[in-house]
């Protein structure tokens, strides 16, 4: 895998403070990751394996960052009106 980056984590995905679910995000990641990669460096699977984390993982990021924005514009509204 000479050459190859892999981010995962809070790196991949800045998701807004408001859920706390930024470390449970990267908690899950890195899970993914790390079994895709012990699957092949023991030659388990093929390393087209790797291919898959990134359409695994994007949607759950992107549901959590989005979710997160939604409730931090509320969060944010109800301080200001009070």
């Amino acid at each position: 895998m000479k050459g190859r980056l892999v981010i995962a984590g809070d790196a991949a995905h800045l998701t807004p403070p408001f859920m706390e679910q930024g470390v449970c995000a990267g908690i899950g990641d890195a899970a993914n990751l790390a079994c895709k990669l012990c699957r092949c460096c023991r030659d388990e699977s093929e390393i087209s394996l790797l291919k898959t984390y990134e359409t695994e993982q994007k949607p759950n990021a992107a549901n959590y960052i989005g979710t997160a924005v939604r409730l931090g514009g509320l969060i944010n509204r109800m301080r200001n009106s009070g």
